[in-house]
């Protein structure tokens, strides 16, 4: 990583104001100070070490629609899942698996409990524990193709489900 000297200059900066006011992680701070004002840009990586890589917007679009798609779900459930014989479980985000789809998981959890959105979603776990982007993807296909996305059809609806891997009983 290379810095311009206005950059270190700031970096520099703000260490020291970190210093005086996190006296436990002074000496880290005094530290990164060191290796900014000397320009040991070899160091530089270890200071944002426990940075994450950034979201691609592609990636963060792709997790709020599907938060979406869920709230889709949670009207259709309500006018809908009667007839279908569906739980409200059934509809329910069920989060991502905070191991494979760790970023999705992340992001969905910033949404769902720092930023307060998705509001209908705060009671669930966010970490899935499985694998769950495949089929939210397939969901999603479906979705996408709905012409009215916020009042979907009964056979919409089911086919959204079918989708998800949802068995039902054949109709009559």
């Amino acid at each position: 990583m290379n810095l311009t000297m206005n950059e270190r200059l700031i970096l520099a900066n703000q260490y020291r104001i970190l210093e005086l006011i996190d006296p436990e992680e002074a000496d880290y701070y005094k530290q990164a100070q060191t290796a900014i004002r000397s320009g040991y840009s070899i160091e530089y990586g270890r200071l944002t070490e426990w940075f994450d890589t950034e979201m691609s917007n592609e990636e963060g679009s792709e997790v709020r629609g599907i938060l979406d798609m869920h709230r889709s779900m949670a009207k259709a459930f309500r006018d809908h899942g009667k007839d279908l014989g569906l739980g409200r479980s059934d509809v329910q985000f069920q989060g991502f698996d905070g191991n494979g789809e760790g970023r999705q998981f992340a992001y969905a959890d910033f949404l769902i409990n720092t930023r307060k959105l998705w509001a209908e979603s705060a009671d669930v776990e966010t970490n899935s524990h499985r694998p769950m982007l495949s089929r939210y993807r397939r969901m999603m296909a479906v979705w996408s193709r709905t012409p009215e996305k916020w009042d979907i059809t009964a056979n919409e609806f089911r086919e959204l489900m079918v989708a998800g891997g949802h068995e039902f009983k054949p109709l009559p």
